[in-house]
C-alpha cells in the first residue's frame, strides 16, 4: 500500500522525521511492540494503535479504508 503524497507530509509532520531512515530510528521501540500506530495512507491522519499487521482499517476523517499499521504503511509488513 503506497500513502498519497498529503498522507506522507501529514505522517512525517505528525511524527517530527524527515525521512524514513529517521522514522525507524525513532520508532524502533514500536516496530518490535504488539501495537503501533496507524495513519490513513490516503489523507494521513493519525487512527491510533493498531496491531503491526493491521490494515484497511477505516478512516474517520477521510472515510476510506485505508488506515495501516505504520510497518504496512512503511513496506516493512
Amino acid at each position: 500500500m503506497s500513502c498519497t503524497h498529503t498522507a506522507t507530509q501529514r505522517i512525517r509532520e505528525f511524527l517530527g522525521c524527515d525521512s524514513l531512515a529517521e522514522l525507524i530510528q525513532q520508532e524502533h521501540h514500536q516496530l518490535t511492540d504488539s501495537v503501533m500506530d496507524g495513519f490513513c495512507a490516503s489523507c494521513g491522519a493519525y487512527f491510533g494503535q493498531v496491531e503491526p499487521d493491521g490494515r484497511n482499517c477505516h478512516c474517520e476523517e477521510c472515510g476510506r479504508n485505508n488506515v495501516s499499521s505504520l510497518l504496512c504503511l512503511i513496506g516493512v509488513c
